[in-house]
């Protein structure tokens, strides 16, 4: 789209943004953006019922954080999952409503064939999130409705949008290979993130960006500066009511829920970060006031010009460490979208319109893995957690043994021994891609269907550790279906399990049943294919038909001659330029 078709949405007081709070009533109505503000201004809602910062559920390495622990507080009843899907169903409503009545376009569609029209959404995601959480977003967006998501790298958004729109000024000033740093600090993370120029002034007003050196992320939004803050007033509660003093001070003197009186200070400490700008001035206070009844009326702290400076200080400190490991000698722009800087352009959103502004696309090697659970057969040297040593008090008289608290005789095979849901990746952690081109992983698997078996179930796990192929994935348990399975920390759930359906009358085919200690089944093989093309993830499983050649002369499985079953492919992130994480610059 031209600059002219990017029209702005106002959401209730601001033309720009809404704020990041969620709330349910007591009735269950959900409110967000300022319609929370308003109903607690006309106490409608609980300052508790409140819902902020909810984004930190979906950074792995903050899940168990102070903040973390708050939130799900806050969610009581309710799960994120629920949060994220009501939230995108509620602003696509407000959204709609508004090209109804104020959009440029209203005059051309009647109400009903702009609630029929297809929606599609630029959902921006921070650099530094992980793929579950991309994952988990752009789930929730599907199932509020929107048939086509798209996720988009917010730095990179905004380093197209300021290409795009000084195309005409940067020739006259940069040089092929100088850098533009951007560094997007919001209200929880910032992410920063080097581009050099592709083209030189002498190319004329074309300039192209290609990501260089290593992106970086960052706990040290706006938010954090709050925190800090609120930090300072739980020490100064301590000081006065001892351990817990800020519980006891809400609860026991001002007649509030803790919740109540942190949303209170929160107000006033916005409003602080608004207003300082200089050491030199003045104190501030912040007041947090007692319900009626209640043994005090309120609980007022003042805080000077020095301790407002250090509760910026930890959090800007972060913010200048971030950039500094950025810069180099060629660094000559920095670009600064978020609204921790309080900036109104909107780089973001209008960059992810834009398509990046030509950016170009980067080989880069894999720094997270996708894999499946496998089973195998047991081996005493592969499988070293399933075995024990039995024998002599002697180092050499012992000897390995399987452990049948891990494995057990396999279910269709009994003169097999078995170990359940064993680490196999199909993307690798490292791995690399060629520039241009798709990176194409695949892995064959054994499969046992019985007759009446209609579909395939593939689970796909996720991980950013080091996890070895055959290692177990499961900390407890024997295999994931039994009841109190529990994956290792390290490991995650990429989503749901997906279903393919399998080859339709097996037997006319040329598949036939054999026996097994369950019955009767069919033995199929399947290939199951990861195609990661720029952005694109897909999943691919083909079968094997049965006259395949899938076992070499010395009956090692060497699949070469091989006639397989008619694509069936579903999109795993369904967009042409989605941000997988699975990827970082070498």
């Amino acid at each position: 789209p031209t600059p002219v078709d990017i029209h702005t949405v106002q959401f209730g007081n601001d033309d720009y943004c809404a704020p990041q709070l969620v709330a349910w009533d007591e009735s269950g109505r959900f409110y967000w953006g300022y319609e929370v503000v308003e109903a607690l201004d006309r106490q409608d809602l609980k300052p508790g019922a409140v819902v902020g910062l909810w984004k930190m559920l979906l950074y792995k390495t903050h899940a168990t954080s102070e903040i973390a622990d708050r939130v799900r507080k806050q969610l009581g009843d309710h799960t994120l999952d629920e949060l994220l899907t009501t939230h995108f169903r509620e602003v696509l409503v407000a959204v709609k409503a508004w090209v109804k009545s104020s959009s440029p376009v209203t005059a051309d569609y009647t109400d009903k064939e702009i609630d029929d029209l297809e929606v599609e959404v630029f959902l921006s995601v921070p650099q530094m999130w992980k793929l579950p959480a991309n994952d988990r977003m752009q789930r929730a967006a599907k199932d509020a409705g929107i048939k086509h998501v798209e996720l988009v790298y917010e730095p990179q958004c905004a380093a197209g949008y300021y290409v795009s729109i000084n195309k005409h000024k940067l020739p006259q000033y940069l040089d092929q290979d100088d850098i533009a740093l951007v560094a997007d600090v919001g209200g929880g993370t910032g992410d920063f993130v080097s581009y050099s120029f592709e083209s030189s002034s002498s190319d004329g007003a074309k300039v192209r960006l290609q990501i260089v050196g290593k992106p970086e992320g960052a706990m040290c939004g706006s938010e954090f500066v709050t925190e800090e803050f609120l930090k300072h007033l739980r020490h100064e509660a301590f000081l006065e009511f001892g351990p817990g003093g800020f519980d006891k001070l809400c609860v026991e003197h001002l007649g509030i829920s803790p919740a109540a009186g942190i949303s209170q200070a929160s107000v006033h400490v916005e409003n602080i970060k608004k207003e300082f700008s200089s050491p030199k001035a003045g104190p501030k206070y912040i007041i947090i006031y007692g319900s009626q009844g209640a043994k005090r009326a309120s609980w007022e702290r003042k805080i000077d010009s020095k301790q407002i400076e250090g509760c910026f200080a930890p959090v800007i400190e972060e913010i200048f460490a971030c950039i500094d490991r950025q810069m180099t000698p060629r660094t000559k722009v920095i670009i600064t979208p978020g609204g921790f800087g309080r900036s109104n352009g909107q780089f973001v959103a209008r960059g992810a319109l834009h398509r990046y502004g030509d950016i170009s696309p980067r080989g880069l090697p894999s720094t997270e893995s996708l894999g499946i659970p496998q089973n195998e057969e047991y081996d005493p040297k592969v499988h070293l957690d399933a075995t024990k040593k039995s024998g002599g008090n002697t180092r050499s008289c012992r000897k390995p043994v399987p452990d049948f608290d891990i494995v057990h005789q396999d279910q269709f095979d009994s003169e097999i021994l078995t170990v359940l849901d064993r680490w196999l990746p199909v993307l690798q952690k490292g791995e690399y891609k060629i520039p241009g081109l798709p990176y194409v992983c695949e892995k064959w698997q054994q499969y046992y269907a019985y007759p009446d078996d209609t579909h395939i179930k593939v689970q796909l796990l996720w991980t950013d550790a080091d996890i070895k192929t055959s290692d177990r994935i499961l900390k407890n348990g024997k295999g994931m279906l039994e009841e109190h399975a529990q994956l290792r920390d390290e490991i995650e759930l990429y989503g749901k399990a997906r279903e393919f359906p399998l080859p339709p009358d097996m037997a006319a085919l040329g598949f036939e049943l054999q026996d097994s200690n369950d019955g009767p089944v069919y033995e199929i093989y399947f290939r199951l294919t990861l195609t990661c093309d720029g952005a694109n993830v897909k999943i691919n499983l083909q079968f094997a038909m049965p006259h395949s050649q899938l076992y070499d002369d010395e009956g090692n499985f060497s699949p070469t001659d091989v006639e397989l079953t008619a694509d069936d492919t579903r999109e795993i992130v369904a967009a042409s330029h989605n941000p997988t994480p699975r990827t970082a610059p070498s």
